[in-house]
Parts: structure tokens; sequence; C-alpha cells
């Protein structure tokens, strides 16, 4: 009985084994897109660069960027990283936090 469910299982598994490594494969190459888009942006724009990725943030969440070549939600990964990368994650401007109310 094991045998026999083994048997039938195997195919199953091999096919759920490669839709895995091919997301993972996916997660990876969207994390570099991200890191290489964090420092191409703050080599461009220095200490202004979070600023400018919230801006491309906003501009995607609102509709106004949409680029083939980058996955959705890819810009607020960028300004997180920014973020992360130069300590200023979540700050904002009163006007611009007003605006949000």
């Amino acid at each position: 009985m094991v045998d026999r469910l083994r048997k039938t299982m195997a195919p199953m598994l091999s096919r759920i084994s490669g839709w895995l490594a091919a997301y993972r494969g996916l997660r990876r190459r969207q994390g570099e897109l991200v890191e290489r888009d964090a420092q191409a942006l703050m080599g461009r724009h220095g200490s202004s660069a979070y600023y400018n990725a919230r801006q491309l943030a906003d501009d995607e969440r609102q509709g106004r960027l949409v680029e083939i070549d980058r996955p959705s939600g890819h810009w607020s990964k960028v300004r997180r990283r920014i973020g992360a990368l130069t300590g200023l994650k979540g700050r904002t401007d009163s006007t611009t936090r007003r605006l949000g109310e």
C-alpha cells in the first residue's frame, strides 16, 4: 500500500518541487533587482534617493508609473531597501502625512 502510494505521489511531488524551485529563483531575481535599483538610485541621487524612491512608489501605486520589466510593488520594496540602508525608513514630512489622512 505504501509503495503504491509512493508511486502515485512521486510525479506530483516532482512537479511541486519544480514549481518551488522556480518560485525561489524568481524571488531571488526580484531581490537582486531591488538591490540593483536601490544602489543605482543612491549612486545617482545621493541623500535624496529615499525621497525619489518614495515618489516612484507613490506613482506606481497610483497608476502613473507602469514598467513592463518591474513587478508590481517593486518601487515600494526599493524604497524600503534604501530606508534600511540609510536609516530613513518610514520618515515622512508632516505635509505628506496629512495628505495621506
